[in-house]
C-alpha cells in the first residue's frame, strides 16, 4: 500500500508579529521591551489560541527582547508552549526571502509551524503566500503589532510557492477587544 500521508496532510503556518514595543527606552533596537499596550495585547492572542485549540508543532522566532516578551505573554495566556522556542539570530529583522527559505526548509513531519518576528519581512511573506489579498485595517495597514495570521497549504513546506496559501484567520487584538 502506498503512503499518501504527505498528499493529504494540511500544513498550517502561523505568522505572529511581536506586540507593540517601547521606543522611549533609549535601548538598542534588539533590546527594546514591550510597552503597556503590547503587554495588554499579546495575551489576547494567547487566549485566542487557547479558545481555538491551535498549538504549533515548531516555533521559530527572532531573539529580540520584544519577540521574547510577546511569546512569554502569548504562551502564559494560552497554557504554555507545546515545545521549546527555537531562537534564531537569522530571523531578527529577516526579509521575505529568508523567511520563505526558513519555511521551505521545515521537515514535512511538522504540520503546524509558527514564525515570530518583525515587519516588513513577515507582512511581505504573508502577502506573497496568500492566494487572496488579506483584509487591511481601517487605517490601511495589514500586519500590525501583535497580529497573528494562520495560513493552510495542501503541499509540504518545500513545495509552497506564491499565492498557494489559504488564509484561515487574521487575528488582531484590537478587534478581539471590541
Amino acid at each position: 500500500m502506498r503512503n499518501d500521508r504527505a498528499s493529504t496532510t494540511k500544513y498550517q503556518l502561523a505568522i505572529l508579529r511581536h506586540a507593540k514595543s517601547d521606543w522611549g527606552t533609549g535601548l538598542p533596537d534588539r533590546e527594546r521591551p514591550l510597552n503597556v499596550r503590547g503587554l495588554q495585547e499579546a495575551p489576547l492572542i494567547g487566549q485566542w489560541l487557547r479558545r481555538h485549540d491551535w498549538r504549533p508543532g515548531r516555533i521559530l522566532a527572532s531573539p529580540a527582547a520584544r519577540v521574547r516578551q510577546t511569546l512569554e505573554a502569548v504562551f502564559t495566556a494560552s497554557g504554555g508552549p507545546p515545545h521549546p522556542v527555537e531562537w534564531r539570530e537569522t530571523l531578527y529583522l529577516a526579509d521575505r526571502d529568508h523567511l520563505l527559505r526558513t519555511v521551505r526548509d521545515t521537515e514535512p513531519a511538522v504540520t503546524r509551524l509558527m514564525l515570530v518576528g518583525h515587519n516588513p519581512g513577515l507582512e511581505e511573506l504573508l502577502v506573497y503566500l496568500c492566494e487572496l489579498s488579506p483584509e487591511l485595517t481601517p487605517k490601511g495597514k495589514l500586519l500590525t503589532t501583535a497580529n497573528l495570521a494562520i495560513l493552510t497549504f495542501d503541499k509540504p513546506w518545500s513545495q509552497i510557492k506564491a499565492h498557494s496559501g489559504h488564509l484561515l484567520a487574521l487575528i488582531r487584538p484590537r478587534e478581539l477587544q471590541e
